[in-house]
């Protein structure tokens, strides 16, 4: 046993010496994002949303030169709000964030700020009636939307933990209706145009924490 454990802290400290020299070092990425819609958006007939949405995927970091560095990833991401109290509403993405990270190297351990310019394209939308009143809809909302996050994190090793806020500075979603309204009953309908009239040109922002670690 302790010899296992001895190899397993050998391996571990090599990896981390032969990760050093990389220039560019390959990670996967996940965490949870707390969304939240901004303040007009609630005066339209959105409230806030829900804790606990899911992002991950993978991620390439650059080695620092003078303190300076730019960390690229692509992620599945989650975000979803509230319509009328009741009906919640999910937005799914794929991510596109570009991190630039401004850090210092004290005793192996780097803090860093960091400014996260991204580009979201939707892939779908699920509005589910929390009160079982009507079926869920399921949109085809495919779109673009963008926006740009600022936050703090840490490196350690091949770990990397970084808390941000992000703000959404495009639509929430634009949603192609031709393929759901047919099959939409008179209530689901009127819920449908409350959001397409309060919602389409409002954003998400959002609290998130990842956990990365790279190779």
């Amino acid at each position: 046993m302790k010899k296992l454990i001895v190899f397993s802290l050998l391996a571990v400290l090599t990896i981390s010496a032969s990760a050093k020299d990389k220039f560019i070092r390959f990670g996967i990425t996940g965490g949870l994002t707390s969304t939240q819609s901004v303040a007009d958006m609630k005066a339209n007939g959105l409230d806030k949303a829900a804790l606990g949405d899911f992002n991950g995927g993978i991620a390439f970091k650059f080695k620092p030169i003078l303190g300076l560095s730019i960390q690229p990833s692509l992620v599945y991401a989650t975000k979803t709000g509230y319509m009328e109290a009741d009906h919640q509403v999910k937005n799914s993405y794929i991510q596109l964030p570009l991190q630039v990270q401004y850090g210092i190297n004290i005793f192996g351990v780097r803090p860093y700020l960091f400014a996260e310019p991204y580009l979201s394209y939707c892939l779908g939308t699920k509005i589910t009636d929390l009160s079982q009143t009507i079926d869920d809809i399921v949109a085809d909302s495919k779109g673009l939307e963008y926006g740009i996050g600022a936050g703090l994190g840490v490196n350690l090793w091949f770990f990397q933990v970084a808390v941000r806020y992000s703000w959404g500075l495009g639509s929430l979603s634009n949603f192609n209706w031709d393929t759901v309204k047919e099959s939409l009953s008179e209530k689901a309908m009127e819920l449908v145009d409350t959001y397409q009239t309060n919602g389409v040109d409002n954003m998400l922002n959002g609290l998130s924490v990842t956990v990365a670690i790279f190779f």
